[in-house]
């Protein structure tokens, strides 16, 4: 759709209320975790938003899956935990 959209009117529409339909759960999903104190300390809300939308683009899971091969599990659990690393505070250490 993305190349589509660079010249069809119509595709560039439908690809622009998706991404905006993508990007309001996305950053439904941060403000979740700032209003609940879960976000790693020094990531604001917008920031999260911004991480989370880049990494559940479109664009990456078609680079990782359809390009480069990997089942759809194996994104899944990647995207988990990158998404965990990048978002929350690290888990106490035990000493």
């Amino acid at each position: 759709m993305v190349s589509a959209a660079a010249s069809d009117p119509e595709a560039a529409a439908l690809l622009d209320s998706q991404t905006q339909h993508r990007q309001q759960g996305q950053s439904q999903i941060a403000g979740v975790l700032a209003r609940s104190g879960a976000l790693a300390p020094a990531l604001r809300g917008r920031d999260a938003a911004d991480i989370i939308h880049a990494l559940m683009s479109p664009e990456v899971y078609r680079l990782l899956v359809h390009d480069r091969g990997w089942s759809k599990e194996k994104y899944g659990e990647w995207l988990k935990r990158t998404l965990i690393a990048q978002l929350l505070p690290p888990p106490p250490t035990h000493t």
